[in-house]
């Protein structure tokens, strides 16, 4: 075995070390910060990752249970933004949809908009045609006899 395998096996058994002594006071520190265990514990998770790769190349950081919070922290920040943009961007699909207002009522109601998806259920079952209307449309616009 070479001595950069035996660092590199060091680094990661390092890394563990620094996992069970700081991911606890980490996720803590998110949990304060944005008020979601899930998002905290999936950033300190993410942030471990890194280091993963990271640590064993460029070294230990002076401070790395902060190198940790903070990288677990931006993924946090990151994340929130993805999935804020993403929701803004299904919104406005939604708004663009032209007079689908039961498929606009699902969008809304995945967005977690479900005040503005009941009006819109609503409004596409005071358009959905009834029996002898359709049967009217299904014969071409000829009356039943």
């Amino acid at each position: 075995m070479g001595d950069s395998d035996a660092a590199a096996k060091l680094d990661q058994a390092g890394v563990g070390r620094i996992f069970r002594e700081e991911s606890g006071r980490s996720v803590a520190t998110l949990i304060r910060v944005f008020g979601d265990i899930d998002l905290a514990e999936d950033a300190v998770q993410e942030a471990f990752a890194v280091a993963l790769r990271t640590w064993p190349r460029d070294g230990l950081p002076p401070n790395p249970g902060g190198w940790i919070t903070t990288a677990a922290r931006n993924r946090a920040l990151d994340r929130l933004r993805r999935e804020s943009r993403g929701r803004e961007l299904l919104s406005e699909v939604a708004a663009l949809l032209p007079g689908d207002h039961a498929t606009r009522a699902d969008l809304l109601r995945r967005l977690g908009r479900h005040s503005e998806a009941e009006a819109a259920y609503q409004r596409a079952a005071a358009m959905a045609p009834t029996d002898a209307e359709r049967d009217f449309l299904r014969l071409g616009g000829r009356a039943a006899r």
